[in-house]
């Protein structure tokens, strides 16, 4: 019997003969002991803007070095967990495009399974850095009473005008929030 059709873990083998015309029955237990393969998981500290993109990449490797493919790798940021799976690099991916601007200590885990052993990484530093912007407004020469307009756009460091977002305007001291 080939032990490879287990899993990791802890069995108990019950071996029987039973009698035939020449020899008595006998039986007897054996421990099979099967350790799961022992994996690493690391993970680069990444320095992002928001909505740029970027992705948090963990890579999981067996004890040799290998990289495991098809395993879920748990991504949790402030208590939300995140799932994604290795590609045959052993790498998985993790979206951070929308992750709102601020500090992050990601611990990233894989549970383990029936080969492997469970491993993780903590304290993996996102920064998601806020994005630039500019203001683009045109000088205004008008006549008493005219109703001139004053309009200025609010665009990201791409160059993509930002809607819904509150500009002030400032003149004399007063205030007026669009």
């Amino acid at each position: 019997f080939l032990t490879d059709r287990l899993g990791a873990g802890n069995y108990t083998a019950e071996i029987s003969f039973k009698t035939t015309p020449y020899y008595y029955a006998s039986s007897t237990t054996a421990n099979i002991i099967i350790e799961g393969i022992n994996t690493t998981l690391s993970a680069s500290k990444l320095t992002t803007v928001y909505g740029k993109g970027d992705e948090l990449v963990a890579t999981l490797k067996d004890a040799d070095g290998n990289p495991i493919s098809d395993a879920e790798l748990i991504f949790t940021f402030d208590n939300i967990d995140l799932a994604a799976v290795t590609g045959a690099d052993g790498k998985a991916r993790l979206d951070v495009t929308l992750l709102p601007p601020k500090v992050y200590y990601a611990t990233i885990s894989f549970a383990g399974d029936e080969i492997y052993n469970p491993s993780s990484v903590e304290n993996v530093k996102v920064y998601v850095q806020k994005i630039a912007t500019s203001l683009i407004a045109t000088d205004v020469v008008t006549s008493y009473h005219n109703g001139a307009r004053l309009v200025a756009t609010l665009r990201d460091a791409n160059g993509n005008t930002i809607g819904y977002e509150k500009v002030t305007v400032t003149i004399d001291g007063s205030k007026w929030d669009l």
